[in-house]
């Protein structure tokens, strides 16, 4: 990592709340971001963050950090005008390449639920000036019950209760 790209991410992260475009460089090319910090949310539990605003012209990138792999995430994109789709993209690793993408439906509405790893890159776009809500969640941990498997001649064997 440059010190440039260093020092960027020092001062977005000493931002409470969401950060105003600080330059990332995750790829090639410099991309300003909101960073979204997520805070606990007594109603539905975990952390969560809502943001809202406008989509024109240039597509609108956010940065989420601090997420656990064992909790569940809620990605949800709504916006105003069902005719003006938005546009979606998850970036793990590099802004310019997507690894996945999507857009609201005709509902107007588009969800992503799975788990993710330490961080992530979300891109929002429109072809038409549009308005959009963003809401982020990510749960408690729910770390995987994995019984221990004993082998007796080669095949498994549930261990007996207590053990």
């Amino acid at each position: 990592m440059r010190a440039t790209s260093l020092m960027a991410f020092i001062a977005s992260t000493m931002v409470p709340a969401a950060a105003v475009a600080a330059p990332l460089n995750i790829g090639d090319d410099q991309v300003p971001f909101e960073e979204l910090i997520l805070e606990a949310d007594q109603s539905l539990g975990g952390r969560a963050i809502i943001t809202s605003g406008d989509l024109e012209g240039d597509a609108r990138y956010f940065f989420v950090p601090g997420i656990d792999v064992m909790s569940p995430t809620v990605v949800t994109v709504f916006t105003e005008n069902a005719a003006s789709p938005v546009k979606v993209s998850l970036h793990r690793h590099y802004w310019n390449r997507p690894d996945l993408e999507a857009e609201t439906d005709a509902t107007g509405t588009w969800r992503f639920t799975g788990r993710i790893d330490d961080s992530i890159g979300i891109a929002l776009s429109a072809d038409a000036p549009t308005d959009f809500v963003m809401l982020f969640w990510t749960g408690d941990s729910v770390p995987p019950e994995v019984p221990p498997i004993l082998f007796d001649g080669g095949r498994p064997v549930a261990p007996a209760q207590g053990e």
